[in-house]
């Protein structure tokens, strides 16, 4: 399942229990968790939108992980099992049906009560959904050379401090939002496909830099170098070389050589 998908299982089951609750668990699936160590960071800044905490099944324990996935097998071998389905909204209008009238009135083998008496000791404790704000998914994106980010066959521009980090681009409220974590470093109007959105104080702050970096390269030094030698080079006596020469120049090899 795509990350987009999952979110907007997600506002639908809200909207339809009519609140948020405080925590979710969750399989150790790549769209919440990444690593052991890192959460999605997209999913969580969806989580902290919506105001709910992400808990995820501790590996190698069947006790928690069972939890999560035998839903999944109940449905399967309850209600999807020998059904046919016309389309989408057949499949949904069903589904409703089976969970109102079979699945939320059985008794539960675990908590020994039926699920619809304790969905309304529950419901109370939800967050209200009608506060949850519309949640716009971030995406991330590479500050280009140039000091701009590509989003959706447009470019916008940023500060250049920002040139080569990742940041997290926005589309909401009519508006497409630069942030890098919780901070706003940019806001831009829409640009149409083709076109960049490049704000005056961008363009200058990156002239200047450049600048700056090209006059101290120009100024800069010259390198310094210093050359060794780890092997030492013999030394001879000129006397050596003189008696080399001298008896090259004698009368008997001058004879040889014209011979």
């Amino acid at each position: 399942m795509h990350l987009p998908v999952l979110i907007d299982c997600h506002l639908r089951a809200f909207e339809h229990f009519g609140g948020v609750p405080a925590a979710i668990l969750y399989d150790n699936m790549k769209q919440v968790r990444l690593t052991s160590q890192q959460l999605n960071p997209a999913f969580l800044d969806f989580a902290a939108h919506c105001g709910f905490q992400i808990k995820t099944c501790r590996p190698y324990r069947p006790r928690t992980k069972g939890k999560v996935e035998r839903a999944i097998q109940y449905l399967d071998g309850s209600f999807l099992l020998a059904r046919t389905f016309t389309d989408l909204a057949d499949l949904n209008a069903q589904g409703l049906h089976w969970c109102r009238h079979t699945a939320n009135v059985r008794l539960h083998a675990t908590t020994q009560r039926k699920p619809a008496d304790l969905l309304i000791v529950e419901l109370p404790k939800l967050a209200p959904y009608t506060q949850l704000r519309p949640y716009a998914p971030a995406v991330t994106r590479k500050v280009d050379a140039e000091s701009c980010v590509h989003h959706q066959r447009s470019r916008y521009s940023v500060p250049p401090e920002h040139i080569g980090l990742e940041v997290h681009v926005i589309a909401a409220a009519g508006k497409i939002i630069i942030k890098t974590g919780h901070t706003i470093i940019a806001e831009h109007l829409p640009a149409q496909p083709g076109q960049s959105q490049v704000q005056p104080e961008h363009l200058q702050a990156l002239w200047k830099k450049t600048m700056t970096k090209a006059i101290a390269e120009r100024h800069s030094p010259p390198p310094r170098c210093q050359i060794t030698f780890t092997q030492e080079v013999e030394q001879r006596s000129l006397s050596i070389y003189a008696e080399l020469f001298r008896q090259a120049q004698s009368p008997e090899r001058v004879e040889g050589a014209a011979s």
